[in-house]
């Protein structure tokens, strides 16, 4: 049509314009594949998810010029003209369902459409329209603006909407339009494998996804949020996130998502999964079972794991009283291992549990710490198991006896407050040359008490040697006896192992004649034959 000024319209009769206040130049370039995407998801958005393969008619055709017609129609699902005609503003806001939330992608569609030198008709109730370029003053200036032209229709049920003049290198977006949307029926889906009111899980198909810089070929899955296809899954999956919140990417332009953002968002799905579904989901991601945080002194966290949503996966999966032993019989050959972090101590004890497992051709799978929650039996205490079964002796009677004075003595100089109800440690023996840390286990979740110091290990283990015993080493062996302890609070160079043993000095200057009666008793076990 031609160019118009605003006040040629006749508003008073059938034909009429209905003003976007939108300039021609207004700043924003969508492709077409961004542009058709925003055209489908107007129906989608009428129509629903669970009726739009049944009730969404898509066809194109090749003109005699090489241009491209495409229509889309469906019946008994009318647009609202709000829709298509306020800027800024919808209907559709907040709607479960919808993907759409501001109602501006029909209007900038209409505006690139325009731009791409194509034209369009839409009908629907009792209007039809067309996108039409009319010129408004302002501030003295004649300036050209995107309209409506609009027409009143007798109204037979059905919408349509027909795109005129599209070029023929676009014929592969049209064909793969619709894989963008979340449906049943969406030829990359496979199996139903769940659908909640929170989110959906179906098996990937055979058909290859689309190749395209934003469907990479070499990944197998999608993650659709808000029923929009956003990201690329590395396992054979399709997950819907249906109500989960991700403020990062709640824009406007519904982008694909960044790699980092991947696992954010399934995460936040994971938080919402049962048990049942969990198992399917961590099956599917084995290959990240072992993954953990990077944290360096550049990199506080790296958020491009799937780390969280392992262990999320994990604890929904420990809730339930049948899956643990069903993993376990499935996946028997696991052995989980602490990730190293700032103790310079663990990090060599977790070097030489590995490099031994290594050195023996050990078939176990490694995996991370959070699966001790199903059972999955740990590689340090296998470890550990293995050197006091070789380099270690079981104390004898005379030994065990100096041991127990040892023990008696602690837990009468030391507060009983460190105490904190744990079992005494067992003593070994042999010239180990090790970390002592190998011997004790790392606590989880343990709430701290009022009054108390908070315990971070659990010592299972204390390590003396044969000389420890000679009649003459009491108060040396008590003092190696009490550091072995401590190290239920924390390193030999941590600053609360520092802490303790000078307090031990003055408990025990308050309780020598307690420590003079066990050195009569020490020596007396000494001299026994």
């Amino acid at each position: 049509d031609k160019e118009k000024n605003m006040d040629d319209w006749d508003v008073k009769g059938q034909e009429r314009l209905v003003p976007l206040d939108l300039v021609m130049d207004y700043p924003v370039e969508w492709e077409f594949w961004r542009v058709l995407r925003d055209l489908i998801q107007n129906f989608y958005d009428s129509i629903g998810y669970k009726q739009f393969h049944r009730e969404f008619e898509y066809q194109y055709t090749s003109e005699k010029d090489g241009a491209i017609t495409l229509i889309m129609k469906s019946r008994n699902h009318p647009f609202s003209f709000e829709w298509l005609t306020y800027f800024g503003g919808s209907t559709k806001t907040g709607k479960e369902g919808y993907i759409g939330t501001y109602g501006e992608g029909f209007k900038v569609s209409a505006l690139c459409l325009v731009r791409m030198g194509c034209t369009f008709t839409m009908e629907s109730q009792d209007w039809k329209l067309s996108p039409c370029i009319y010129t408004k003053e302002i501030d003295g200036r004649k300036t050209r603006m995107l309209g409506y032209h609009i027409w009143d229709r007798k109204d037979d049920g059905a919408t349509t909407l027909i795109v005129r003049g599209i070029g023929a290198s676009h014929q592969k977006e049209i064909e793969e339009g619709l894989l963008n949307f979340f449906y049943p029926e969406n030829p990359l889906f496979g199996k139903e494998l769940a659908d909640t009111k929170d989110y959906a899980i179906y098996e990937r198909s055979k058909m290859r996804i689309p190749d395209r810089s934003i469907w990479p070929e070499q990944e197998r899955g999608l993650l659709y949020f808000r029923y929009l296809a956003r990201g690329i899954l590395p396992f054979p999956l399709i997950i819907l996130a249906k109500t989960q919140k991700q403020e990062s990417i709640e824009k406007r332009d519904r982008d694909t998502l960044y790699p980092f953002q991947v696992p954010a968002l399934v995460y936040k799905v994971a938080k919402s999964m049962s048990p049942e579904d969990s198992y399917v989901l961590l099956n599917r991601l084995k290959k990240y079972w072992a993954d953990v945080p990077i944290i360096s002194k550049k990199e506080v966290v790296s958020l491009n794991t799937w780390y969280y949503v392992i262990c999320q996966l994990v604890r929904n999966i420990s809730d339930d009283s049948r899956l643990p032993e069903k993993l376990l019989q499935e996946h028997p050959n696991l052995l989980w291992l602490e990730r190293t972090g700032f103790d310079a101590q663990l990090n060599k004890s977790i070097c030489r549990a590995r490099e031994w497992h290594h050195a023996i051709g050990g078939k176990e799978k490694i995996v991370s710490p959070v699966f001790r929650l199903l059972g999955v039996p740990s590689l340090r205490e296998q470890y550990r198991t293995y050197m006091e079964q070789t380099a270690f002796i079981t104390p004898d009677s005379q030994q065990m006896e100096m041991g127990k004075i040892l023990a008696d003595t602690y837990e009468q100089i030391v507060p009983e407050h460190l105490h904190q109800g744990e079992t005494p440690p067992l003593i070994i023996i042999g010239s180990y040359k090790g970390s002592p840390m190998e011997f004790c286990r790392r606590e989880y979740g343990k709430k701290r008490k009022r009054g108390e110091i908070n315990r971070k290990y659990q010592v299972e283990r204390i390590v003396m040697e044969p000389s420890d015993y000679e009649r003459a080493r009491f108060r040396e062996s008590f003092l190696k006896y009490c550091m072995g302890r401590f190290r239920a609070f924390g390193t030999d160079r941590s600053d609360r192992m520092t802490m303790l043993l000078t307090h031990l000095g003055s408990w025990m200057y308050r309780n020598r004649s307690i420590l003079e009666e066990a050195q009569k008793k020490w020596e007396a076990a000494a001299d026994e034959t």
